[in-house]
């Protein structure tokens, strides 16, 4: 039992850090795609990319990281999920990022552990 407490809030910890780094995305995202919004992000490709390029990978590398070595997810959920935050970028991993009651549903035991 301790060391489901245990995991559960190094993974606490994990997303708590996940959640800053899409914050710091979430603000700098848009605005750099405002100051580079005359002409297609492809022509220009200037210091304020890759600035949201090395604040984005690290964060999106991280997010699977903890996707596939520290949740206690089923494989086929794990794939649903690598492809939810690679294909849909800065929302794929709003939309990914679990919630208390989805972790406390995670690291509860289920009956069969019980008896």
């Amino acid at each position: 039992m301790e060391k489901i407490l245990e995991d559960s809030s190094r993974i606490i910890l994990h997303i708590k850090r996940i959640r800053i780094g899409m914050w710091v995305n979430s603000i700098l995202i848009p605005i750099a795609l405002v100051f580079n919004g005359e002409y297609p992000v492809i022509v220009k490709y200037n210091v304020d990319l890759w600035v949201v390029g090395f604040t984005y990978y690290p964060v999106l590398v991280y997010c699977l990281w903890l996707n596939w070595k520290m949740l206690p997810l089923t494989k086929s959920q794990k794939k649903d999920n690598t492809w939810k935050l690679i294909v849909l970028g800065i929302i794929g991993m709003w939309l990914w990022l679990p919630n208390r009651k989805e972790l406390d549903a995670m690291f509860e035991p289920s009956t069969e552990q019980k008896s």
